[in-house]
């Protein structure tokens, strides 16, 4: 615990009076608050002012008041479990940042949990709720203040999420981007002020994403696995109707509850977007096959929320992925697969971007000016859905360059 006790401070000679000083000792340091009132060394004695000065009485009960204020402060910084991490210098300028207008009472970890609240959006929320998650992690559950988050409480951070569970640098970006964004809004709202902003010195880094995608044989492969393996060939058909449905979202595919005129049509979680997708016939096949009662699907009717339907949906991959002895494969590598396959058979990137909604992305300004074709679309994926399925003509080269 650090010591906090009222200081005439004589240092500088010479002169008449003595500025009265607030003295925190801790781990061996010194650093000292000024109280703005002075004394001679008449008027001072046994740490408070005597009789010669002038309204000592009143002057006292406000040193107490002051020293009782720290006192207080002092000890909210040892039951957050911040005290143990700051010098005496620290401390001192916690306090005087705490008595400026320019910043609020609110912790980082408090204004993290209102400003996560902020978003409509669900899987927003799941993105900061997974960070503060991480941040708990690190920290032990201590509360944080802003000015605990520098550069080198990020450094660390991050080589912390690095050996625990998050060793990819694409892995580790959102969430980094998740307190920079909470740390952005909260100088917006004069919160805190530029000079303990942490993200101009630590930037939030990025790399290439490897590609997921698997050869038409080795999906053909997953396509006619025959299997007694309830759980395998859940993953199979689960994996391939993804594909079908020009690789769908499992966020998406969960919240299904019908087909509307051949079609399946839904507002994708990630954007907000209405995406229409003509279902095939190998897509119905499977549909049909797996029909729920209130969702579109059994298999997603069988858990109760999207995260444990995610996990269990995984976990079969996983023993799908052993199965058809392949190194790698997850659920997003069949929406990697659809547009690798689709460029190889020369459906423009435009049609593709537009098929896996990502229209947005390049000229936004143009695509807001323009309805893409769905008609492309559909024919996009019954060509890459038919060279999956239909079986390559005896001494027939298929074209592979026809532009959609």
């Amino acid at each position: 615990m650090a010591s906090v006790k009222l200081y005439l401070d004589k240092r500088k000679k010479n002169v008449e009076k003595y500025p009265v000083k607030v003295l925190i000792t801790h781990k061996g340091s010194n650093s000292m608050i000024s109280t703005s009132l002075y004394a001679t060394g008449e008027e001072w004695e046994n740490d408070k002012f005597t009789n010669r000065k002038p309204d000592y009485k009143r002057l006292n009960l406000s040193l107490d008041k002051i020293v009782n204020d720290i006192r207080m402060f002092v000890r909210s910084l040892e039951e957050t479990g911040r005290l143990s991490l700051l010098s005496a210098r620290d401390v001192k300028y916690a306090y005087e940042d705490s008595k400026k207008d320019v910043y609020s009472r609110k912790t980082f970890t408090s204004y993290m949990e209102e400003y996560k609240n902020r978003f409509d959006k669900k899987n927003t929320r799941i993105k900061y709720e997974t960070t503060q998650a991480r941040i708990k992690a690190f920290t032990n559950g201590k509360i944080l203040l802003f000015e605990d988050i520098t550069y080198e409480w990020l450094v660390k951070f991050d080589l912390f999420l690095s050996k625990n569970g998050t060793p990819a640098l694409n892995g580790r970006r959102p969430i980094m981007s998740c307190i920079r964004s909470a740390f952005n809004s909260a100088k917006k709202e004069k919160i805190i002020s530029k000079d303990i902003y942490p993200f101009d010195d630590f930037q939030v880094k990025t790399e290439k994403t490897i590609k997921r995608n698997i050869s038409m044989e080795d999906l053909r492969k997953i396509k006619n696995l025959e299997t007694t393996d309830e759980k395998v060939a859940m993953a199979r058909d689960y994996f391939m109707l993804c594909f079908y449905l020009i690789g769908i979202n499992s966020v998406d595919l969960y919240n299904l509850t019908s087909i509307e005129d051949g079609r399946i049509k839904y507002k994708r979680e990630k954007t907000r977007r209405l995406y229409s997708i003509e279902v095939l016939e190998p897509a119905m096949k499977i549909i049909n096959a797996n029909r729920g009662e209130k969702k579109l699907l059994s298999w997603c009717e069988k858990y109760s929320s999207y995260g444990s339907f995610y996990n269990a949906m995984n976990e079969a991959i996983h023993d799908l992925r052993d199965k058809v002895s392949l190194p790698q494969l997850t659920q997003y590598w069949c929406r990697h697969t659809w547009a690798t396959i689709a460029h190889k058979i020369g459906v423009s990137k435009d049609t593709i971007g537009a098929a896996l909604g990502h229209e947005e992305e390049g000229d936004s300004v143009t695509w807001v000016y323009i309805e893409f074709d769905q008609g492309k679309i559909d024919e996009a994926n019954r060509r890459v859905v038919d060279l999956v399925t239909k079986p390559e003509p005896q001494g027939k080269v298929i074209s592979m360059r026809k532009v959609i």
